[in-house]
């Protein structure tokens, strides 16, 4: 009977062990529950805490011109600078022809604005609490601008971000990055130089990486072109080859028909009665080559003591301060010429090509070169004398660093090809002003 009894177990002893084996559970799962919890809100706490950053501005001061306007984020009306200004995230920078800016950023970094670029500050932060780090990004529009990183610092890790409708660049510290934005929408054009430091072009899911000296295009439908050595082509259309691009450009209009030059009006007070015209043909070069090539002819027929200019133009505006070589190629022939060569003033040649550009200080200068050869030997330095109706290949040396020649140009306005004289016929070609 005893043992009986002690085999049965206390109804009360039961329920006891059964609630405090569910207390613990809870107690435990509780616990887990409670772990888990602290666990996800460090993880987010840290995570947004890493998120806060603290925005900065820049400082924009105007080094050339009038023409600097700034719009500021939220805000319709446009602003003149004419001194300084503080920008902020948001706030879109445009120079005028003449005009260009210099940025500093909150940490040192610079951006030169040059004429005809049209910029916006998107990004200037720093990271908070748990964060290190320092960004930068703005977005070019068109136009020119030359990028210098500053260095780490203070800080853990920097990322600077240059976007232009075809690509992003991004520079890394301690790196000198020039950005040239072409074109329309339909045919935007993205030119990446990297002078010293370092840099990435990113472009369709692409990307190249710029080691010093390098450079890259990107087009308006992702195709790269680099990297390779810094050299390009400041003259538009240099064989005359290319189709009109604008109205004022159409021979119905007055016009050469081809893009990018345009005929020099006769230069004098008085009207000329034989003025002088200036033709796109077709020539067989001669120089080793049979190949068909296509030139502007200049040529005047004035039977007259009168003298008149023939020529074509073409507006360059191009910034070339931070560039260190500049040459300039161009295949001439000079078929008739009734004047010698100088004259009086000594500006009677068949062909002339001039360069007008401009200093730091936006007064403009004259690089010219004559060819001739009918007359006496004229100024090696400015005249190449030439055999008559034969072509022939020139080189010259705008700028060099090395040699100090050119060490004021600033900017390229523009270039002209021109015949001054009674009656005259020159041919021109192969035109080409290579940069590095």
């Amino acid at each position: 009977m005893s043992a009986d009894a002690q085999a049965v177990a206390d109804p009360t002893t039961l329920r006891l062990g059964k609630r405090a084996r569910s207390v613990w559970a809870v107690l435990t799962l509780t616990g887990i529950v409670f772990l888990l919890s602290c666990g996800s809100i460090t993880y987010w706490l840290a995570g947004t805490l890493g998120n806060i950053t603290t925005p900065h501005s820049a400082t924009l001061e105007v080094r050339t011109g009038t023409q600097v306007v700034v719009r500021r984020n939220h805000i319709v009306a446009p602003e003149l600078v004419s001194k300084e200004t503080t920008l902020n995230e948001g706030d879109e920078v445009e120079t005028g022809p003449t005009s260009g800016a210099f940025v500093q950023l909150f940490d040192g970094s610079t951006i030169q604005t040059y004429f005809d670029t049209r910029l916006r500050v998107e990004r200037l932060r720093t990271g908070a609490l748990f964060q290190n780090l320092k960004e930068a990004s703005i977005v070019v529009d068109s136009g020119t601008v030359v990028v210098v990183t500053a260095d780490l610092g203070s800080y853990s890790s920097a990322k600077y971000l240059i976007a232009t409708e075809t690509g992003v660049i991004e520079p890394d510290v301690k790196s000198k990055v020039r950005l040239r934005v072409e074109g329309s929408e339909q045919g935007h054009l993205t030119s990446a130089f990297v002078d010293y430091g370092s840099a990435k072009l990113l472009s369709h899911g692409r990307q190249i990486q710029l080691s010093p000296g390098t450079m890259a295009r990107v087009s308006a439908d992702g195709t790269i072109v680099g990297p390779g050595p810094i050299e390009e082509e400041l003259i538009r259309n240099g064989t005359f080859t290319e189709g009109p691009t604008s109205g004022a450009e159409l021979a119905a209009n007055g016009g050469l028909g081809i893009a990018a030059w345009l005929p020099i009006l006769a230069q004098t007070t008085e009207p000329v009665a034989e003025p002088g015209v200036t033709n796109i043909v077709t020539e067989t070069l001669g120089l080793g080559t049979t190949d068909i090539v296509t030139a502007a002819r200049l040529q005047r027929e004035g039977s007259g003591d009168t003298y008149a200019t023939v020529g074509i133009r073409q507006e360059m505006n191009q910034p070339v301060e931070f560039l260190s070589e500049i040459e300039l190629d161009a295949s001439v022939k000079v078929v008739l010429q009734s004047v010698e060569a100088g004259g009086p003033q000594g500006n009677i040649f068949p062909l002339t090509i001039k360069v007008i550009y401009s200093d730091s200080e936006q007064k403009q200068h004259e690089w010219k070169h004559s060819f001739y050869y009918f007359g006496q030997d004229q100024d090696l330095t400015v005249t190449t004398k030439v055999l008559q109706g034969t072509w022939g290949r020139h080189n010259f040396v705008l700028k060099s660093a090395q040699d100090g020649v050119g060490s004021d140009m600033a900017v390229i306005n523009a270039i002209e090809i021109y015949g001054y004289g009674r009656q005259f016929q020159s041919w021109v070609t192969q035109l080409s002003m290579i940069a590095k």
